[in-house]
């Protein structure tokens, strides 16, 4: 059966490992609180996979190289942005 999960994200810009059914459809990047959360569309039964993430914040240095971009969220009201990143490697 399909459901849709979420995620809790960190906001430091160090990898971060999520772990989640194979094939999970990332569908958005939301927040709650300032806390960001990634939603996506798992089929419930299915093995458990490790996929690997980054966050990066606005205007600091990125070393992105086979990285797919996903989305970008903001918290406190706007005045930060980040950006995340699933790392393909």
């Amino acid at each position: 059966m399909q459901t849709i999960w979420k995620f809790e994200l960190s906001t430091t810009e160090e990898k971060q490992i999520i772990n989640m059914p194979i094939r999970a459809k990332i569908l958005t990047i939301q927040t709650k609180k300032d806390i960001p959360y990634l939603f996506a569309l798992v089929e419930s039964k299915a093995p458990i996979e490790s996929r690997k993430f980054v966050v990066v914040n606005t205007g600091t240095p990125c070393k992105i190289k086979n990285e797919k971009f996903i989305g970008s969220f903001p918290l406190y009201r706007g005045s930060v942005v980040w950006h995340l990143f699933e790392d393909l490697s």
